[in-house]
């Protein structure tokens, strides 16, 4: 077990014999990282987050974090960075497809996020990944002093 630490409340762990295979299916992912590790938080806590990195370098993560209410409970909320040198490599998608894997093997029924409407890299790579648009936030957002709309956007799972 290697511990990995975040900037929160929670902690993380990670299984070493998982790296590089994708949770849910048990096959690998095929990619150009040396590992995209699926880290389980510790304790009763569905939320998960999947990494990616090269050598000791985290280049790009999926957070997914549920509520703790019942009814809240088969959603997740989905925040995901890549890398500036690192985008246009296909690792965002690879990030995506294994959290969304993840979630369909912990029973969960829906992913939901939300992305910058002039964002037009990360709203692409969220269509292919089956997202759809459910609705725009007018000016949500405060970004160097102006305005920004964002997108509200979902997939179904079940």
């Amino acid at each position: 077990m290697r511990l990995l630490w975040w900037p929160c409340s929670r902690r993380w762990t990670t299984n070493r014999s998982s790296c590089c295979w994708s949770p849910a299916s048990g096959s690998p992912i095929r990619s150009r990282w040396r590992r995209v590790w699926p880290v389980v938080p510790t304790g009763r806590d569905p939320s998960y987050l999947v990494v990616a990195l090269t050598g000791p370098v985290l280049v790009g993560y999926v957070d997914v974090t549920v509520l703790p209410f019942t009814r809240a409970r088969r959603s997740g909320y989905v925040v995901a960075g890549v890398r500036a040198d690192h985008a246009g490599r296909g690792l965002g998608r690879a990030l995506m497809e294994s959290a969304i894997r993840e979630a369909g093997s912990r029973g969960m029924g829906r992913l939901e996020l939300t992305v910058m409407e002039h964002n037009h890299r990360a709203l692409g790579l969220y269509l292919r990944c089956g997202f759809q648009v459910e609705g725009l936030r007018r000016a949500a957002l405060d970004v160097h002093g102006r305005r920004v709309s964002e997108y509200y956007m979902g997939l179904l799972l079940d």
